[in-house]
C-alpha cells in the first residue's frame, strides 16, 4: 500500500506537484496510517487533509483504470481530477448525501456530511451488477436505506448517474436494467428529498 500511494516513482511525482508540495521519502513512510497520523499531528495542513484524501482516492482510481482497463495514468489529469473532486465536495449543501458507485464489478459507497460539509459517517461495500446503471441504482438505494436506518432526514442526495436520477424522479423515465432497484429507491424518497 505504501508503495502504491506514496513511494512508487510515478506516484511520488504526483506528491511533488506544486499544488501538493508533499515531501515523501522512503525513510519517512513506514506505514501509510502512521504517515497520515503524523501529517495530521503536524497541524499545518498544507495541503489540506481533504486534498490529501482526494489525491489518494484519485491515485486508487487511476491504479484500477490501469489494472482493469489498461489505461496509462496521466499525472496532470489525476491532479485535475483531485482538484475538481475537492471543489465539488466543498460546494455540498447542508445534509447532502453523496452516493457513488464504482465499476460494474465493483463497489458502492455512501458519504454523509453535515451542514458544514464535515464527514459524519458512511459506508463502502462490494456489489455485483451486470450493468453500470444497476450499480449506480444500487448505490442510491443502499445509501437511502443507510440514511433512513439512522433516522436522518435526507435533504439532498447526489448521484453522478443522470439516468438513475431521472428514473427516480419520474415514473416516465424507465431504465430497464435497474427497474426493480429504482422502484425500491423511489419508495424511499420522500417529498422533502431532492435527488440530483
Amino acid at each position: 500500500m505504501e508503495h502504491l500511494f506514496m513511494l512508487c516513482p510515478r506516484t511520488s511525482r504526483i506528491w511533488e506537484k506544486p499544488v501538493l508540495k508533499v515531501q515523501i521519502s522512503s525513510y519517512s513512510v513506514s506505514r501509510m496510517e502512521v504517515w497520515l497520523q503524523n501529517f495530521l499531528e503536524q497541524g499545518n495542513y498544507l495541503p489540506s487533509f481533504d486534498m490529501i484524501a482526494v489525491t489518494l482516492w484519485c491515485i486508487w482510481k487511476a491504479r484500477n483504470n490501469f489494472v482493469f482497463r489498461k489505461q496509462i495514468p496521466d499525472l496532470e489529469a489525476l491532479i485535475d481530477s483531485a482538484l475538481n473532486t475537492l471543489s465539488t465536495c466543498s460546494k455540498w449543501n447542508p445534509q447532502k448525501r453523496n452516493l457513488e458507485a464504482g465499476s460494474p464489478t465493483g463497489a458502492i459507497a455512501c458519504i454523509i456530511r453535515d451542514e458544514s460539509g464535515v464527514l459524519q459517517e458512511g459506508f463502502a461495500g462490494s456489489a455485483l451488477a451486470s450493468f453500470a446503471v444497476q450499480l449506480e441504482a444500487l448505490a442510491l438505494l443502499e445509501g437511502l436505506k443507510f440514511v433512513q436506518e439512522r433516522g436522518s432526514e435526507v435533504l439532498e442526495v447526489q448521484s453522478d448517474c443522470l439516468e438513475v436520477v431521472k428514473a427516480v424522479n419520474s415514473t416516465d423515465h424507465v431504465v430497464w436494467e435497474a427497474h426493480a432497484l429504482i422502484v425500491e429507491a423511489h419508495e424511499c424518497v420522500t417529498p422533502h428529498n431532492i435527488v440530483k
